[in-house]
């Protein structure tokens, strides 16, 4: 609807009923592109027009009567040729290795989230440092991938990721990286299903009692008997027990996870951390873990670890929301959100899978 806007006009809409009875966007009659937005809460002044590229670009002004309709009008017109103005858009764009430091500076990220960049950064976009941020384009970012899941799709993937954060974070619009998306190019892994059977688990054991490093044996053992995620385990200290509960505080989703102290933990971990306060040091756990599946047809990861805790619980008959909740998966469902679960409600999932791994070790001798 195109008027003249005036203040006697928007004064008017000031009272309740005027207000109820104007609200939507009014077209100035005389400047074209000027205009007014009138809600239930506010008056505001806006401008529309089109860049020189053809482009729809529409800015508010300002709220009325902070803003008069005389001054708004005049500030509309200077701001009109702006907006069509093409030096506008000319932005001075930094090079990709300066996005990116500035990227890690602001960031609050993890010690060991900085140091993943590094290694993607260092391995896949070093070699664009020195490129505008504007010069990067579609065509550029499938050339890259493409090569980099030659070498890895799962760290392809991350190097995709970082750029598109690094650019999305220095205000770039379009960002290029978007085009794996749109155009379908982006591969999935296919999850990983590996855990170790309760058949297998004696034969786990049996190369377990190879390690020589007692605390090293013990970090196996606490994954397969927690679930947790190899570095959570890792930063757990003396200060992570509280009365009755394990804490631990450095979680992937940023949520404290509350583990309750089983007898295999009060038995086991307690007294480790009494004589070592500072908790597990050692850096020789992959190679141990070679040592630990010697007797196994097929090799166990840290993360195979967790699976395989959870593979229980659920063989042990335990409810899948708890086995969730035990392995502090972020919850995505609203009525799970609103059930709370204690250490306690959490305690017959990891002593189930403490039970089990007893009673499985105790059944048949080593093969």
């Amino acid at each position: 609807m195109k008027l003249n806007i005036t203040d006697t006009f928007l004064k008017q809409c000031q009272s309740t009923s005027g207000l109820l009875s104007n609200i939507g966007l009014h077209r100035d009659s005389k400047l074209t592109g000027f205009g007014v937005r009138i809600t239930p809460s506010s008056i505001s002044f806006i401008v529309e027009t089109k860049n020189h590229l053809g482009k729809s670009k529409r800015k508010t002004l300002g709220r009325y009567p902070l803003l008069s309709a005389s001054e708004a009008r005049t500030l509309a017109l200077s701001t009109i040729q702006e907006l069509k103005s093409p030096t506008l858009l000319k932005r001075q764009f930094p090079t990709l290795q300066t996005a990116y430091k500035e990227y890690l500076g602001a960031m609050n990220h993890r010690p060991k989230t900085v140091h993943d960049y590094k290694n993607i950064y260092s391995n896949y976009l070093k070699d664009w440092s020195t490129i505008t941020l504007e010069m990067i384009n579609r065509d550029m970012v499938i050339g890259k991938y493409v090569t980099a899941c030659d070498k890895s799709i799962a760290q392809a993937n991350k190097a995709m990721k970082l750029l598109q954060a690094i650019i999305r974070f220095s205000g770039v619009s379009d960002n290029p990286v978007a085009v794996l998306t749109q155009r379908r190019l982006k591969k999935q892994l296919k999850p990983k299903t590996s855990y170790v059977p309760l058949s297998d688990l004696k034969l786990l054991y049996k190369g377990l009692n190879k390690v020589k490093s007692p605390s090293v044996r013990l970090y196996i053992e606490l994954l397969l008997h927690t679930g947790l995620r190899a570095n959570e385990a890792m930063q757990i200290t003396s200060f992570s027990v509280a009365t009755g509960t394990l804490i631990i505080t450095e979680t992937k989703n940023h949520s404290d996870h509350h583990i309750p102290l089983t007898q295999w933990l009060t038995y086991n971990l307690l007294p480790f951390l009494e004589d070592n306060p500072d908790g597990f040091q050692s850096s020789d756990i992959r190679k141990s873990l070679i040592t630990a599946c010697q007797y196994l047809p097929y090799t166990v990861t840290r993360h195979d670890l967790r699976r395989t805790f959870a593979s229980y619980a659920s063989e042990a008959g335990c409810d899948y929301l708890l086995i969730k909740r035990a392995l502090n998966h972020s919850i995505s469902d609203i009525t799970a959100r609103y059930i709370q679960t204690s250490p306690n409600t959490l305690r017959p999932v990891f002593e189930s899978v403490s039970n089990l791994i007893e009673k499985q070790l105790t059944l048949t001798p080593y093969k």
